[in-house]
């Protein structure tokens, strides 16, 4: 009896320990009944993911999918299956399935009214249109799929209604099928939102014309503009800026004095060059401007080398530019080392841009925004906008190798006001106590 009884036990204890540890083939298990259940969540919940006003790629893909299954599973009681509309757009007949990459224009075609031509032309570049995203695979794809989709969804008379058989009554609603059929709908089938007029638009040029020539090339238009210009070079000097029809031009009087990290608008024309002078020393003349550059920037040449360097950039955006003057450079090189920044705090925000040093990129930045940097994974330094700045600089803070922002306007720019040296930003004591007994109270 004894030893039945620890038998038993043993048993028990082996029992236990096995319900305590699942095996391999439960935990799969356990992971299929959650796929199960997101993909009920899904179909049950389908704003979860929403479908766009006019489809897109994936969208596209998604229907056809969904035309292909309609067929075969929809039915109103047990012996009487019934096909919706839609489904015999691809079973009529054979034709490449979604995850094929056969055009649409491969297959032969019967010959064509010039009339049906100009149609056919037409929604293919709707089609063109509609299939602008996701892989390579998917585009193709989606164009193979598009004009088969156009006959029917784009046809007088169709509706998405009838079409994912929501007008049976003896049918659950597949309101899925609907949405997804109005979307599609709305991208594939004409007219185009908007058109532009004909005779303003270059056309399509054929190798029965004139061929471009580079001896025909006209000579350079003349540009005139503004552009911003930035000074990222770290020096307790100040920078006079000319502005020169040509390098010889070195008399002439200075349009801007800038600190480091100080910007100005400068008027540019085609032709001219921008030279820094330095207690009447020329210190570096730029390349001959062609057009008019966005931001221009001059800093240090190199870790090793104290010359100056112009970088100039061509992009338009609604918020300011976002420049790095901050002098890091990469270990055993003369490259500046990368800053990442962000819109928003840090690695909570959204990636902005990695910026070497001389580098500027452009955002939609607003009163309100914050920007930040991370160097080498580190958070290093943050700026909330106030105003609606040109530019904002990522430099040095005063003399140390630590990171600090300054932000430039139209008001603030160093020609609408006197240019403090560069040694002149601190502020003594008596100054700082005139600051405070100004304050309101």
């Amino acid at each position: 009896m004894a030893a039945m009884m620890l038998v038993t036990l043993a048993a028990a204890s082996v029992l236990a320990a096995s319900a305590l540890v699942p095996s391999q083939s439960a935990y799969v298990n356990q992971l299929r009944a959650k796929e199960a259940h997101e993909k009920a969540i899904a179909a049950k919940h389908p704003k979860m993911f929403p479908t766009p006003a006019e489809a897109d790629t994936k969208t596209i893909l998604r229907f056809v999918k969904l035309i292909r299954a309609k067929g075969e599973k929809r039915a109103v009681g047990e012996d009487k299956p019934v096909a919706a509309p839609l489904a015999d757009i691809f079973s009529n007949a054979p034709g490449p399935s979604e995850g094929e990459e056969t055009s649409q224009f491969d297959a032969p075609v019967a010959e064509q009214t010039e009339a049906e031509k100009a149609d056919a032309e037409l929604k293919a570049a709707k089609c063109d249109q509609a299939c602008t995203d996701g892989s390579v695979q998917e585009r193709k794809a989606c164009n193979s799929n598009c004009a088969k989709l156009q006959r029917k969804v784009c046809a007088s008379g169709f509706s998405c209604t009838s079409g994912c058989g929501n007008d049976v009554k003896q049918l659950k609603k597949d309101r899925n099928c609907e949405e997804l059929c109005d979307s599609v709908h709305a991208a594939i089938c004409l007219p185009f939102k908007y058109e532009a007029d004909e005779g303003s638009v270059s056309p399509h040029h054929d190798d029965h014309e004139d061929l471009p020539s580079a001896k025909a090339t006209p000579p350079m238009r003349v540009y005139t503009g503004k552009t911003v210009f930035c000074n990222l070079y770290p020096a307790v000097y100040n920078f006079e800026v000319l502005v020169m029809d040509s390098p010889d031009d070195q008399a002439n009087a200075p349009v801007a004095t800038l600190a480091y990290k100080q910007c100005d608008e400068l008027e540019l024309k085609t032709g001219q060059v921008i030279g820094l002078r330095v207690k009447d020393k020329m210190a570096g003349v730029s390349h001959r401007i062609d057009k008019i550059p966005s931001i221009m920037v001059v800093g240090q040449w190199a870790h090793g080398n104290l010359q100056v360097n112009f970088n100039r950039y061509f992009v338009k955006s609604s918020g300011p530019f976002v420049c790095n003057g901050f002098p890091l450079w990469e270990k055993d090189a003369d490259v500046g080392e990368e800053v990442q920044v962000y819109r928003g705090v840090y690695k909570t925000g959204a990636e902005l841009a990695p910026l070497r040093y001389k580098e500027c990129t452009a955002s939609s930045l607003r009163p309100g925004s914050v920007v930040s940097v991370m160097i080498k994974g580190k958070e290093s330094g943050q700026y909330t906008l106030t105003e609606r700045p040109k530019v904002i600089v990522l430099g040095k803070a005063g003399q140390t190798s630590a990171v600090a922002f300054e932000a430039w306007s139209t008001e603030s720019y160093t020609s609408q006001q006197d240019v403090p040296a560069a040694d002149e930003h601190v502020l003594d004591v008596a100054t700082i106590d005139k600051i405070d007994t100004d304050l309101p109270r």
